[in-house]
């Protein structure tokens, strides 16, 4: 084997943005990114072994058209598209889209409502199961998968120092051709804070968040003939609470200074299903 290693990557990434007022109440914007990594580092350092390559070419593209109804309310809807290539993983190509419509309620009042709902999905090439050691296993990150979500905000100015902020989320992940692994996922939850400000430059926050991730697992004994396929199904009951406080404008408006705390406590529960599973 050789004494030395020669470790070399080559990146280059590009970026385009386009804005345009289409009129008065519509406008128009789209964004694209393009970056690609060539390892052209030393593969054959080790006798009898070939390091594998870390090619990664990614590609992201993003629209958005916004339209403003009346003076106080604005709707909006995009698609996003996402490519990663990767000459190491088990399959090759992911393509990941989404689509989603949005409206913001900012009535000339002390509060405010906003909600969006999305749909993406995402796919790619075949799969190379040839260096797997399970040729069944779809690791969830690079398995087809269909998401909804249904996301809500709100805000409301108690006084002109205090504004309660909450926000409520839900989403389903499908993941159609699982075989052995993750096959369907949901989170669900809300956020709850209040921000206030105590003194000239003294601000602080306090927030409570509850979130529910529940999952469900297709899984097998490869050591059992006909692989004993079974179900585990898992839930996350997570509540998060914290609090902050900053100071700014200190030593001459040249110093701010921070402080935030907060504890989480999750419960969690699984039970397994036998007797195979479709």
């Amino acid at each position: 084997n050789s004494n030395t290693f020669h470790g070399e990557t080559n990146t280059w990434q590009m970026s385009a943005d386009y804005h345009n007022k289409l009129s008065r109440d519509t406008a128009f914007a789209i964004s694209a990114d393009y970056s690609d990594k060539d390892d052209n580092s030393d593969r054959n350092t080790i006798i009898g072994s070939t390091r594998e390559k870390y090619d990664h070419t990614k590609t992201k593209l993003e629209t958005t058209l916004t339209h403003r109804v009346a003076s106080d309310v604005k709707v909006n809807a995009g698609y996003h598209f996402k490519q990663d290539e990767r000459s190491y993983a088990d399959r090759k190509r992911t393509d990941e889209q989404r689509v989603f419509v949005g409206a913001q309620y900012r009535p000339n009042s002390p509060w405010q409502l906003g909600g969006k709902v999305s749909y993406s999905f995402r796919d790619g090439s075949d799969w190379q199961d040839d260096s797997s050691d399970s040729p069944n296993l779809r690791q969830y990150y690079l398995a087809d998968k269909e998401r909804i979500e249904l996301r809500g905000d709100g805000s409301y100015d108690m006084t002109d120092d205090v504004q309660l902020l909450a926000e409520l989320w839900y989403g389903n992940d499908d993941y159609a051709k699982p075989d052995i692994g993750l096959s369907e996922g949901e989170d669900y939850g809300y956020d709850l804070s209040l921000n206030f400000n105590l003194l000239d430059g003294l601000s602080g926050h306090v927030f409570y968040n509850q979130q529910i991730i529940r999952s469900e697992q297709q899984q097998a004994n490869s050591d059992i003939v006909g692989w004993n396929r079974y179900t585990t199904k898992l839930k996350d009951d997570i509540t998060t609470i914290g609090f902050g406080v900053s100071k700014e404008r200190l030593l001459d408006d040249k110093l701010s200074i921070s402080f935030d705390y907060s504890y989480s406590q999750a419960d969690s529960k699984s039970s397994t299903t036998s007797g195979g599973y479709q």
